[in-house]
């Protein structure tokens, strides 16, 4: 009895686990990849079924843009700021979002976001990255928090990428870092 019944329970737990992940294992992507928007799957299950993914609606952190106009957020950032230059506005909007008003805080001038580290990132986007986004180290904030080791290499900066070690950029930020700690 105890075996029909552990059979059962085996035939129950394998017809919930079938969804995308499963074929995923065996298809290779195509133009016809079924998405867990359409078919409703790997969005868990409860007593009642399927739940709808909550994430569907959700905004990710900063990405509560009034209207969700990135444009028109931009130019009254902007005209709040008319002494960040545009390509810093533009590339700290794109990456904070709403948040940016955190991370420039009460700075007047270009001079109150401290000495640039490198790549345009200034002391008060590192320290923003280390107190909110928990990042430790110069390869945390250049490459997995926002990515500006990427530009640091096209401008001839740290070569390697991130296993490179403290080169160009990455050695100044890893010194601030130290100081500061």
């Amino acid at each position: 009895m105890a075996g029909r019944m552990a059979g059962r329970m085996a035939g129950r737990l394998a017809g919930r686990r079938r969804c995308c992940r499963s074929s995923a294992a065996r298809s290779p992507p195509t133009a016809s990849w079924p998405s867990t928007r359409s078919t409703g799957c790997c969005r868990g299950s409860g007593p009642g079924g399927p739940r709808p993914a909550w994430t569907e609606r959700a905004t990710l952190p900063g990405g509560d843009l009034p209207g969700a106009d990135f444009a028109a957020f931009l130019a009254e950032l902007q005209a709040a700021r008319p002494w960040l230059p545009a390509a810093l506005a533009r590339r700290l909007a794109r990456a904070y979002g709403t948040r940016v008003e955190t991370l420039l805080g009460s700075a007047r001038g270009l001079a109150d976001l401290g000495e640039d580290l490198g790549g345009g990132l200034h002391e008060a986007e590192a320290d923003y990255l280390m107190k909110r986004e928990w990042a430790l180290s110069a390869e945390d904030i250049l490459w997995r928090r926002s990515k500006l080791g990427l530009h640091l290499l096209s401008q001839g900066g740290p070569q390697g990428g991130p296993q490179g070690g403290p080169q160009g950029g990455t050695a100044r930020l890893d010194d601030w870092i130290a100081r500061r700690n």
